[in-house]
C-alpha cells in the first residue's frame, strides 16, 4: 500500500469519528427519547437548528449544570463516597431564563446508604442558575423529600 492510500484511509477514519461525535452531541442536545419517529426527529432538529447560539449554549451548559447539581446532592448524603447516580438524568433549561443567566432543573435517581447502612434509591431534583457575573449557584436541592435551599 503506498503512502497516499494510507493517508486517505486515516483521513476517512478521522472524518467518520468526528461525524460520530457530532451526531452524538446533536442527539443529546435535542434530548431525543423513545419513540424515535421520523417526524419527531425532524421537528426537533429544525427547532434546535433554528437558533445555533442556543444549541451551542445547551451543549456547553448542560453538563456543567448536571455536574454542579450532583455535587450538591452528594453534599446532602451521609456517605457520599458510596453514592451511585442511576436512572435517567433529565436536565432542562427552565422557562425563566433571561439575558442575565440560565436556570436549569436537573432530575434523577441516586443509590446511597441510609443511617442503617442499607443502600436505598432516592429521587433527587435540583434547581440551579448560571448568572453571568456570579457563576453557577444552587438554588434548591431535594433528595428523597428532604429539601435544602
Amino acid at each position: 500500500m503506498d503512502k497516499k492510500w494510507k493517508w486517505w484511509v486515516v483521513a476517512g477514519v478521522a472524518l467518520a469519528g468526528l461525524l460520530l461525535v457530532l451526531m452524538v452531541l446533536f442527539a443529546q442536545a435535542m434530548e431525543l427519547t423513545p419513540p424515535y419517529t421520523r417526524a419527531r426527529i425532524v421537528r426537533r432538529a429544525v427547532d434546535t437548528l433554528a437558533d445555533p447560539r442556543a444549541l451551542l449554549e445547551y451543549i456547553l451548559a448542560r453538563p456543567v449544570a448536571v455536574s454542579k447539581c450532583k455535587g450538591a446532592v452528594l453534599s446532602m448524603l451521609r456517605s457520599p463516597s458510596m453514592a451511585r447516580f442511576t436512572g435517567a438524568v433529565e436536565a432542562r433549561k427552565s422557562p425563566r431564563a433571561d439575558d442575565y443567566g440560565n436556570f436549569w432543573t436537573v432530575i434523577g435517581w441516586v443509590d446511597a446508604e441510609n443511617a442503617f447502612g442499607a443502600t436505598v434509591r432516592d429521587s433527587y431534583w435540583c434547581r440551579i442558575s448560571n448568572y453571568a457575573m456570579d457563576g453557577w449557584t444552587v438554588q434548591r436541592v431535594s433528595v428523597g423529600g428532604v429539601v435544602w435551599e
